[in-house]
């Protein structure tokens, strides 16, 4: 719990509050400061903009993510909440009220479940529903840089039969070796994304020649046996956006 009064700046905070981020109640100081200074840089405008409207009445009442610093130094989320409980003759806060409740668990929660979405689990490379996105992005940010953008069809020649013969297993390893190949050769900016099964697709920032030797290399390497699995070779296509 925290008890505000914008007016004085004078600020409470319950000790459960200082002990979330670690410390004991001493540690902290009953000031703005105390805990402005914990704020994650990206978030201090927002919280900010959110105590400004409860100080000069634009709002009774706020809710919003943050992220405060611990004791540890890691960051934790919270979820913080206050509502003006009185007011002066102009209508300006003289007294705010509000909670942090630490949500950090749920925060991960829902990463986890965004990296579910997007990223495919054996090979952890981004698939299909990301895909639209980050094509978007790249195609904007080559063309603001008067960069070239190709795409790359990658597909694991035989791979069925390696599967019915090897077993699934033998074709999961198979996949995450092509992928640990082709990420030596990935350069900054460049995506692999796996359409399906043994089908890949390559995004690079770069020209037609460099598209063609980046090809030819990840050939190359996966072609190179490795021990208890199957050789295999890759198809490549390469079609340029622009």
């Amino acid at each position: 719990v925290w008890d505000w009064n914008p007016q004085t700046n004078d600020v409470k905070h319950s000790p459960r509050w200082k002990a979330l981020l670690g410390f004991a109640d001493d540690e902290v100081s009953n000031s703005p400061e105390g805990w402005i200074s914990r704020l994650h840089p990206d978030d201090l405008e927002l919280s900010q903009a959110k105590w400004l409207a409860l100080k000069e009445g634009l709002a009774t009442n706020i809710s919003f993510e943050l992220r405060l610093c611990s004791k540890d130094g890691s960051w934790k989320w919270f979820l913080s909440r206050g509502m003006v409980v009185s007011r002066d003759a102009s209508g300006k806060a003289i007294r705010v009220v509000g909670t942090n409740a630490d949500i950090s668990l749920l925060k991960e929660h829902q990463q986890q479940l965004e990296h579910i979405a997007h990223y495919d689990a054996l090979t952890n490379t981004p698939n299909r529903v990301l895909l639209a996105d980050r094509l978007r992005q790249a195609m904007v940010y080559c063309q603001r840089r008067k960069q070239s953008l190709a795409v790359a069809y990658l597909d694991l020649d035989g791979f069925k039969a390696i599967n019915d013969i090897h077993g699934h297993d033998v074709g999961d390893r198979l996949l995450q070796r092509f992928v640990a190949v082709v990420r030596r050769h990935q350069h900054d900016g460049d995506l692999l994304v796996r359409m399906g099964g043994e089908e890949f697709l390559l995004l690079l920032r770069a020209s037609h020649a460099d598209v063609a030797a980046v090809a030819e290399a990840i050939r190359r390497d996966f072609a190179k046996a490795e021990s208890g699995l199957p050789a295999a070779s890759v198809s490549i296509g390469a079609v340029g956006l622009n």
